[in-house]
């Protein structure tokens, strides 16, 4: 019975151990995924400004139908 009980005992110490070092490996991968998206973030924050900045050649940004400003307005004059 004493065999028995060392037994169970030593199984539960490796399970124990096994689930530690499931733990372990699931945080260090928690934050390498967590430091990849910070790094992906960053990179489309740097990118985005190169994108949208203004470029030799190019006007000023101007309302694309000016013709159409004011028109469909209900005139209170009427």
């Amino acid at each position: 019975m004493e065999d028995f009980r060392r037994c169970l005992e030593r199984q539960e110490r490796e399970t124990n151990e096994r689930h530690r070092r499931v733990d372990e490996i699931n945080e260090l991968q928690r934050q390498v995924d967590e430091q990849v998206l910070i790094a992906v973030a960053l990179q489309d924050e740097e990118n985005q400004g190169r994108r949208r900045g203004s470029q030799v050649g190019r006007r000023r940004n101007v309302e694309r139908h000016r013709h159409s400003r004011g028109k469909n307005l209900w005139d209170s004059s009427e």
